[in-house]
């Protein structure tokens, strides 16, 4: 897995100080009675998803450092990471001088996808691997578990052999335009065989108690009707007149459209498509000399992700329950699938040529060689290219980048309904001055917009690496944009933003009780701020003054005015403070 800088302690320490809590990857203890047996869970969680940082020796209300036995912290942790949990979790453990005190601080890295679950060895693999959550650690369910688990080998579930289902299920026609194509394309391989054994040797049959039976792959492909055995193994599409689920319109509707698309998988997904696209709004766009329909969403886009979704799915025997959902939402596209990213695929890294993984490898071979209709394209392409082809067709229409959110049970794609290039956007970028390429362009326009930016993000543009850096590296020498990390974790954040961040970190813990009390658009006063910090009009009035030369804090008069007031300032990057 792919590590980053760890954030130094006294900078994670005043984070945590602003923002009075412990991020998800942050785990505080006093351990003043020794190491915490509950750290077990903790070296588990870290280890299954995205790593983290243990700080020993640090109050967990304010974050004050104690007097605790470093050096026995140390060693009880170590002996903890390598003999309680299995596998043995990993990571650099060391004491640091904190406030003139000895902490310790353990960051431990995220394991392998082959080698998790990592599990409290006493509790067993099925009641002792957690994760973390916005609640708190929970158990991984077994479902969990087994996904984690597949990434040690290749899932087969896609040629299970569908044993109440007969070779008669399958769709005559389908079948004929499958085998044709691929016995003309590679004829040595399937020389003198008859149609049963072509079947036989493409994986789409399997004799069982004397006679053929088809597999998942074959009958979910070239079935005539798969849901008659597998009935949730289909793609549902809903339009909603609002933007959240079960909210009624004015009216009291609360579906625009509600479809359920069964079939073989080419039906599923041209139906599908069909659904989305006469729900989306269009608008006529000259071209030259003819005239487009121009969609919400490109068509492109829906389809590659509808195919992905269909080719990468869990179809283990614990989803097959659970079917593609997709919503089409007045400011948003989702595309829902069951099961979680299979393999060493990170979402930071698509848009890298590289990133490829099949869940369903005879799945996804027999979509590369099934038709779509009548066109003359196939299914799919096989070749990783369905995400980048999304990201250059949105790059390309100025929108913004799809989201990606996934956990072990499921993956979710959402394309946000606006344009990256605002009227307010394009402003603000002029108003730099400066000479752009149009990938810088775009950049800074997604930085401002608040999405991540990283090599892989241009990559997925189509920008080759080596462009895509001299590009952000031109940013950076511009002083537009500044570099977090290094290598392949590098990412990229305005440099307004960057400096806010270390104005903030930089605060004393009452400047900050300050800032918390203030929120964008209301005025106080000095007076209405001396009882909840319980000091004096001096002592309020300097930190006021410190909080607006830290540009945190605007004033609406005059120092010695009688109705001097404070706001706390609510600017984007490159717009002017109220």
């Amino acid at each position: 897995m792919m590590e980053e800088s760890p954030v130094e302690t006294e900078t994670l320490i005043r984070t945590l100080r602003l923002t009075s809590a412990e991020p998800t990857d942050v785990e505080v203890k006093a351990a003043s009675g020794g190491c915490p047996r509950s750290l077990r869970e903790t070296l588990s969680v870290f280890s299954n998803a995205g790593g983290g940082t243990i700080l020993l020796g640090l109050t967990d209300s304010d974050f004050t450092a104690l007097d605790v036995d470093a050096d026995a912290l140390r060693t009880a942790l170590a002996g903890m990471a390598a003999n309680d949990v299995t596998p043995p979790a990993r990571g650099s453990i060391e004491i640091e001088l904190f406030e003139g005190r000895r902490i310790v601080r353990m960051d431990v890295i995220e394991m392998d996808p082959v080698e998790k679950p990592c599990y409290v060895t006493a509790q067993g693999r099925y009641s002792g691997s957690y994760i973390r959550t916005a609640d708190g650690d929970r158990r991984l369910s077994h479902y969990e578990i087994d996904r984690l688990l597949e990434n040690r080998t290749q899932p087969e579930f896609d040629r299970e052999v569908v044993a109440e289902a007969s070779v008669e299920d399958l769709d005559p026609g389908l079948i004929a335009a499958y085998l044709d194509r691929i016995t003309q394309a590679r004829p040595r391989g399937f020389a003198g065989l008859d149609q049963a054994a072509v079947m036989n040797r493409l994986g789409l049959t399997a004799t069982r108690g004397g006679a053929p039976h088809p597999t998942l792959a074959a009958l979910l492909t070239f079935g005539a009707y798969p849901q008659q055995f597998f009935p949730q193994l289909n793609i549902t599409v809903v339009a909603l007149p609002t933007p959240r689920m079960g909210d009624p319109a004015p009216n009291g509707e609360r579906f625009l459209d509600n479809i359920t698309c069964d079939g073989p998988i080419g039906t599923m997904l041209s139906d599908a498509i069909a659904g989305v696209t006469r729900n989306m709004t269009r608008a006529a766009v000259i071209e030259g000399t003819g005239r487009v329909d121009r969609y919400e969403y490109p068509l492109e886009v829906v389809r590659e992700l509808l195919v992905n979704a269909v080719m990468h799915r869990d179809y283990s025997p614990g989803a097959r329950g659970s079917q593609i959902q997709v919503e089409l939402y007045p400011d948003r596209l989702v595309v829902r699938s069951p099961g979680g990213f299979y393999g060493l695929v990170d979402p930071a890294d698509f848009g890298d040529p590289a990133v490829s993984s099949s869940r369903n490898a005879l799945l996804a071979r027999i979509l590369a060689d099934t038709p779509l209709g009548g066109r003359g394209e196939m299914l799919a392409e096989n070749r990783g290219s369905g995400i980048p082809t999304v990201l250059r067709t949105l790059h390309r229409a100025g929108r913004v980048p799809p989201e990606f959110h996934a956990d072990l049970r499921r993956v979710e794609v959402t394309v946000p309904h606006h344009a990256l290039l605002t009227p307010e956007v394009v402003g603000w970028i002029d108003s730099l001055g400066q000479d752009l390429s149009q990938a810088q362009i775009q950049t800074l326009a997604l930085l401002y917009s608040g999405k991540a930016v990283r090599n892989q993000t241009l990559q997925g543009w189509g920008i080759h690496a080596a462009d895509a850096t001299r590009e952000l590296t031109d940013l950076v020498r511009r002083g537009l944009v500044v570099k977090v990390g290094d290598r392949r974790g590098a990412s990229y954040l305005l440099a307004d933003t960057a400096a806010e961040t270390q104005r903030l970190l930089a605060l004393t813990a009452r400047q900050r009780a300050i800032l918390n009390f203030l929120t964008p658009g209301m005025d106080v006063a000095v007076g209405d701020l001396i009882e909840p910090l319980g000091v004096g009009r001096a002592t309020v009035t300097n930190d006021l003054n410190a909080l607006i030369e830290a540009g945190l804090v605007v004033a609406s008069a005059p120092p010695r005015s009688k109705n001097r007031t404070y706001r706390r300032t609510n600017s984007k990057p490159g717009k002017a403070t109220p």
